[in-house]
């Protein structure tokens, strides 16, 4: 029988096997690419899914009958050409089951999660009854397959229409693409049932699916990318907005500790001026009355001489700790000298001072500070820590002002955190020194005992911070 001449079907032949091996070049590559980026990216499963989809579909390509079985010119035609459809058909069966998956991994609200179910029973149903039927069955399992495929295609259709009227990322091509396929699904399986004649359409629809698919989820990938971007943008301004704020608040903090040692200062003039005064006129007018010889030798008096000078020299010292009034206004505050020999005075314990100051410019702002936390370290130790030696040392080194306390008492009680607020003196410390963005840290001393340390930046003449 005489069908054509030779030259005529091997050149049917080569026009499918250029076009199917273009198309099985092209599933190879972006099954590819798209399991490549779930390697680099776990989170993203569609890719995962549509890779997969792409390999199982050059599967089916490459050793379908509609092909010529593509792959026997490739590997060796030994190959029975039976085997390869049983090959093509699995590939085809599992790609279903896939595909429902990468639906609804794009559109987990609008794809049903029952008929997932359903999908992956149709591959494995299919699988077993290849395995368990008779060839001469094959024809009609693959017209239920193809039936159960248009089924799938036609909820694909209604689903992702709703998906395009709710304008999801990347619906229309989706739906473009399962259009394609479901023309080219409809008219193979009339083909099949020799309802009419023609050729096979389904690569040509497999191929707009992958397609429209590669370009669906580029589309979604692009607009991830842009919110990424984005994000970024609003990030790094958020993060300047917050830059700003801290900048905002911690010069907040330095002018309330400047107003605080202004509040400190006249308030400690009001003492000087007002209180202390007063009790110096009561000593003077004690001194007259205790001339006289009516109450010369009363006890009373001698008692009212004593509390009237305690009660003179708590105010003159309670003024010079708060500041210094014999100093000039423009002063800082009591020098860390002055803040020792009082402590000193006050509570009999040996108390040294360590100062050293190479350069004029360290003589700022942040002098005063570290001066009230140095007073509030010598207040803890002195109160709290049963010291009886504390060591003060002052010094500008590599353009920072450092202070450090040290005493040799009980230490930390164990209540108090490493890390932990402390108490209210520390909590003070750790304020003032934040103010003027110093470093401040409170450890157990080698040897028992605490130590304080803050380390401050210089400030140069013309207010800029120095670099250590």
């Amino acid at each position: 029988m005489l069908l054509a001449k030779a030259g005529i079907l091997q050149t049917a032949r080569d026009r499918v096997w250029i076009f199917s091996a273009f198309f099985c070049g092209v599933l190879l590559v972006a099954g590819t690419y798209h399991l490549l980026i779930h390697f680099l990216r776990p989170g993203e499963i569609s890719f995962l899914y549509f890779g997969t989809y792409c390999l199982l579909i050059f599967g089916y390509a490459a050793n379908s009958n509609s092909t010529y079985w593509l792959s026997r010119a490739v590997v060796p035609g030994w190959i029975n050409p039976a085997t390869l459809d049983e090959l093509a058909l699995v590939c085809y069966a599992v790609s279903g089951a896939i595909i429902y998956r990468f639906y609804r991994c794009l559109f987990p609200s609008d794809i049903s999660r029952r008929l997932q179910v359903v999908s992956d029973l149709r591959a494995v149903v299919f699988l077993l009854a290849e395995l368990a039927l008779p060839p001469v069955w094959r024809s009609w399992l693959i017209v239920l397959l193809m039936l159960a495929g248009l089924l799938f295609t036609a909820y694909f259709l209604a689903r992702l229409s709703v998906c395009v009227i709710k304008r999801r990322p990347g619906a229309i091509l989706l739906f473009s693409g399962a259009v394609l396929l479901a023309t080219a699904s409809i008219h193979d399986v009339l083909v099949h049932v020799d309802a009419v004649e023609g050729e096979y359409m389904i690569l040509h629809g497999l191929f707009a699916l992958v397609l429209f698919q590669s370009s669906a989820l580029a589309l979604r990938y692009a607009h991830s990318f842009q919110t990424v971007e984005r994000l970024s943008v609003d990030l790094h301004r958020n993060l300047h907005a917050l830059k700003a704020e801290m900048s905002r608040r911690r010069e907040l903090e330095a002018e309330v500790v400047r107003v605080s040692e202004e509040e400190r200062r006249r308030v400690s003039y009001q003492i000087h001026d007002g209180l202390c005064q007063q009790l110096t006129a009561a000593r003077l007018r004690y001194s007259m009355l205790s001339g006289l010889s009516s109450v010369k030798d009363s006890p009373q008096m001698v008692e009212l001489g004593r509390v009237l000078s305690a009660a003179a020299e708590d105010a003159y010292a309670l003024s010079r700790g708060m500041w210094p009034v014999e100093h000039d206004a423009a002063l800082t505050g009591p020098t860390i000298g002055e803040l020792v020999e009082s402590a000193r005075r006050a509570s009999g314990i040996e108390i040294n001072l360590s100062q050293n100051w190479p350069c004029a410019s360290c003589a700022g702002e942040n002098l005063g500070v570290l001066q009230r936390i140095a007073q509030e370290a010598l207040a803890n130790a002195v109160r709290h820590a049963g010291a009886t030696r504390i060591d003060v040392s002052l010094a500008c080194k590599n353009g920072a002002t450092r202070l450090e306390v040290r005493d040799n008492g009980a230490g930390r009680p164990p209540e108090v955190a490493p890390a932990g607020p402390g108490g209210l003196g520390l909590r003070i410390m750790r304020h003032r020194a934040s103010a003027i963005g110093a470093e401040f840290s409170i450890d157990d001393a080698p040897g028992g005992g605490t130590v304080v340390r803050c380390c401050a930046q210089c400030h140069d003449a013309t207010g800029s911070q120095g670099v250590p």
